[in-house]
């Protein structure tokens, strides 16, 4: 897994921590290969010191940088590192508790890999360049079709077509389906659920670890679970004039439960996408303040 010079940021130091984050992804991968529970257990010990070290070191390092360049986007950039490292601090607690079993180490690394590529590529890439304002906050349909359209084209290469703009069904196929809840300490408050066909879960996630991957594990879980709480944030951004939002929640469900959690009301918009791995659709709905 190697990050692409159009991400690089121009300061040496910070692309030179990038670059080495992800090649400690690709090491990272080695864990899943071989079920050998003390090497397994040694490397994701650590896999966790790293991860320990770039929050501390290189989000330090970055916030003194944008500090200094006077950048505009410094406190929701910085309250996204803070995210960042509580997440792995629960994270430990989890794997701890388990004493490193298979699928605490597979929860650990999907939600890493992805949380760290998705913040390096997407995020980060922007530090100290002009940063065009989406205006779209009056349209739900159209910041969430920016939000998903940027994500799928920057992390996965995927290229998508909007094929129903007020889908009310869902994607024909095996599906999970994940519901994400956000909000704004004023009240505000936006849940999200995707419903991803199976094969276009597996491609995706294939395609951002750079690995191969042939069944919905725990690892497959996790990545999406933090794929769609960053598309959450993404959406919440377009459309709220560029507010930061806490996702408060990130659940994958199955149809029973899908029945008993979703909004008895009308949601904001819902856009099926197709591409060529498949179907997938995502729903929004607002809860007024």
């Amino acid at each position: 897994m190697l990050l692409a010079e159009e991400y690089y940021i121009g300061v040496p130091h910070l692309d030179a921590q990038h670059r080495a984050l992800f090649k400690t992804i690709d090491r990272v991968k080695d864990i899943l290969m071989k079920d050998d529970y003390e090497r397994n257990k040694r490397l994701c010990k650590e896999a966790i010191k790293f991860f320990e070290d770039h929050a501390s070191r290189h989000f330090s390092d970055e916030e003194e940088y944008m500090r200094s360049i006077h950048f505009a986007n410094y406190e929701p950039h910085k309250a996204q590192h803070d995210a960042i490292k509580e997440n792995l601090l629960l994270l430990e607690k989890d794997i701890l508790a388990s004493d490193y079993s298979p699928q605490s180490i597979k929860h650990l690394l999907g939600t890493m890999m992805a949380c760290l590529a998705y913040h390096t590529i997407e995020i980060d890439s922007v530090i100290g360049k002009e940063i065009p304002r989406i205006d779209c906050s009056n349209d739900a349909a159209v910041a969430l079709e920016k939000a998903v359209v940027r994500i799928s084209s920057e992390l996965f290469r995927i290229v998508l077509t909007l094929a129903n703009g007020n889908y009310s069904g869902f994607p024909l196929g095996q599906k999970i389906f994940c519901y994400t809840d956000c909000s704004h300490p004023d009240g505000r408050r936006f849940c999200i659920l995707s419903a991803l066909n199976k094969q276009v879960v597996l491609q995706a996630v294939t395609l951002l670890f750079s690995s191969k991957q042939t069944e919905i594990d725990e690892l497959v879980l996790s990545a999406i679970e933090e794929l769609s709480a960053m598309l959450a944030i993404h959406f919440v951004r377009n459309y709220q004039n560029g507010d930061f939002f806490h996702v408060d929640c990130v659940k994958i469900l199955d149809e029973k439960q899908l029945a008993k959690t979703l909004p008895s009301h009308e949601p904001l918009c819902s856009l099926l996408f197709d591409s060529v791995h498949g179907a997938f659709l995502h729903r929004v709905w607002d809860f007024p303040r």
